[in-house]
């Protein structure tokens, strides 16, 4: 491994390796001049090729990934530059260019060490940016340096070739074609039992080249997403909404009102402005519309007469459009997690260069073996019989093993306990999609440790019971292979477990309660400290972050790896906010002049820092 990240050490010792076997001569070498002529065909080809593989492989694993390069230098780099313009130090695009590639991976990975060693670049530099100290970043390896300054080169990190396709005007108006005469139209309205094609004159062309393009049957890949920008309107009137409306009404289904969802096709705005300010005063007025909607639901709707005229314009087109999912803006697919997705590597390089070399070692011997003349010929000893007993292939070969195996054992060793998907049965059927997602139940109200200590806390029995004491069979939409009866089964057992009578609506006196054992899925090694108070209350960090779309689990399970990795790359490329939280103000007014920003990611605050996690 050492070899491996010094290239030139690694050139000069094979030098040594492959001169001193030439010297040697020896019989069955695969350089041995009674084998292969010095100057012959067969020998230039040879070490030639063996020199290009070589060079082919270094070249490979020197290279940089511009898209892992872009999301390490947004994540370190961009606190302190831009690619085109200065910020607190200089502009990098094509800093490349203008620094040699080694001297660059030394200044970034500790400049104050290098000025303080004399190096006149170093001191030129740090002098040139007002003396500026630039922070060390001894935690990134060359490979990830080198990746920064491939993207500082400023190529596009993908470009995706556009095809063009030609429309099909018969998906557009398959009537009208076979109308006109069009004989292929006619052959294919035939060919399918005379059956006509619904016409499809909405559709734009790009719409019809975006089908087409889908029917190839090529892999759907992963395409940026852009975020689409939501009028501020709609937020605020779903601030309203849940501060005023959430307790009699839901968007999408009956509540102790009607569902309030598009309410606005239904009703005029002016009218509805009416009603939600002051629906009693608008009943005596005699309005007939009125009177109808207030013989919804025996309980009077309470009137806002406080909501102002803009309240009402944003609840209003809250209520038009309901929630808008947050579009979360994605790279390409090759912009992945830094940790669980690396690039090529050294290893694959040397892997691929190594079968390469074999497999043209076999052709060549294949090719020549009737032209090769020596005085092995004779002996009936083959070129392919010199090339398996070869020192040089046979030493390539055990270093090609021992690096292979040790890949394969340091990947095994790293899925050890990462239980990513980890989904255990467990004793009562309890749904987070049912709970979470349609009855919009907060997280933290069954978690309500999460907000002040280290644990989320597992919710007691009478949390449950809050709402099922009225609440003893279940009415909703089914899921998985679950009847009616089964669920209502399920609420059962949280009645056994706490002693509840629903018949006569009242808990058994004297009854022996039993602790529900459930099955514990969330479990850091006890090495790693974690506080979710810290995240969730101080950081504002959401529960679906590191558990996933819970809202939408029906059986709860492990979403993220929860490894150092996958948390340190999280720290990397969370921001925090500066300018909200009173009680760090000095720190933060010190970290805004120091990078120039007024977000800092978590990592800049010392999420890196081991004693953080590991004490």
């Amino acid at each position: 491994m050492l070899l491996l990240s010094n290239p030139k050490k690694m050139i000069k010792i094979i030098y040594l390796y492959m001169k001193k076997l030439y010297q040697t001569r020896k019989k069955i070498s695969f350089l041995n001049m009674k084998s292969v002529k010095q100057h012959s065909p067969l020998s230039r080809i040879v070490i030639n090729s063996l020199v290009f593989l070589f060079f082919f492989s270094i070249n490979l694993s020197a290279q940089g990934d511009p898209a892992n390069g872009e999301k390490l230098f947004k994540s370190i780099c961009a606190a302190c530059h831009k690619l085109d313009a200065k910020l607190v130090g200089p502009a990098l695009l094509g800093v490349t260019e203008r620094r040699d590639q080694d001297w660059l991976i030394a200044w970034i990975k500790d400049s104050p060490g290098m000025i303080k060693s004399g190096d006149k670049l170093a001191i030129q530099v740090f002098e040139e940016n007002n003396k500026l100290p630039m922070t060390a970043n001894p935690q990134l390896s060359d490979q990830d340096i080198k990746d920064i300054l491939e993207y500082t080169k400023g190529k596009p990190v993908e470009a995706v070739a556009a095809v063009a396709t030609e429309v099909d005007p018969g998906i557009k108006d398959s009537p009208g074609m076979i109308k006109s005469g069009d004989k292929l139209a006619i052959q294919v309205f035939e060919e399918n039992n005379k059956l006509p094609m619904t016409a499809n004159p909405q559709l734009s062309d790009q719409d019809i080249k975006d089908i087409l393009e889908y029917t190839k049957g090529k892999p759907v890949e992963a395409v940026a997403a852009v975020a689409t920008e939501v009028d501020p309107g709609v937020e605020r009137g779903k601030q309203i909404f849940k501060t005023n409306c959430a307790a009699c009404h839901k968007m999408e289904g009956k509540l102790i009102g009607p569902p309030l969802l598009k309410i606005g096709d239904k009703y005029e705005d002016a009218w509805l402005k009416l009603w939600i300010k002051d629906n009693t005063a608008l009943i005596a007025s005699g309005d007939a519309l009125a009177k109808t909607a207030s013989e919804y639901s025996p309980i009077a709707m309470t009137p806002f007469p406080q909501l102002t005229d803009q309240d009402l314009d944003d609840l209003l087109k809250y209520m038009a459009v309901g929630d808008v999912a947050p579009v979360a803006a994605t790279a390409s697919a090759a912009d992945q997690e830094i940790f669980n997705k690396p690039g090529i590597g050294v290893l694959p390089t040397l892997a691929i260069t190594i079968a390469a070399l074999l497999l043209m070692s076999l052709i060549i011997a294949a090719v020549t073996k009737r032209k090769v003349v020596d005085e092995d010929e004779e002996s009936g000893v083959s070129v392919l019989k010199t090339l398996i007993f070869n020192p040089f292939l046979r030493f390539l070969f055990i270093i090609f093993s021992i690096l292979l195996g040790a890949w394969f054992l340091f990947g095994w060793l790293m899925q050890i306990d990462v239980n990513e998907g980890y989904q255990p049965i467990q004793p009562i059927v309890f749904s987070h999609a049912v709970h979470a997602g349609d009855n919009k139940i907060d997280c933290q109200y069954c978690h309500s440790s999460a907000k002040h200590s280290k644990t989320s806390g597992i919710p007691t029995a009478n949390v449950c019971m809050n709402c099922h004491k009225s609440i003893s069979e279940y009415k909703g939409e089914l899921f998985g292979n679950y009847t009616k009866e089964d669920l209502d089964k399920e609420i059962q057992k949280l009645y056994d477990a706490v002693g509840w009578d629903k018949v006569n609506v009242k808990y058994i006196e004297g009854y022996e309660q039993k602790p529900i054992e459930w099955v514990r899925i969330h479990n850091l090694a006890d090495f790693a400290y974690y506080n979710h108070a810290q995240h969730v209350t101080v950081a504002g960090v959401a529960c679906q972050t590191c558990h996933g779309p819970v809202q939408e689990m029906h059986d709860m399970k492990q979403f993220a790896p929860l490894t150092m990795g996958w948390c340190i790359d999280c720290h990397r490329a969370t921001e925090v906010d500066l300018t909200k939280n009173g009680y760090y103000k000095n720190i933060h007014d010190q970290l805004s002049k120091k990078y120039g920003v007024e977000k800092v990611t978590a990592a800049q605050m010392g999420g890196l820092e081991c004693a953080k996690c590991h004490y």
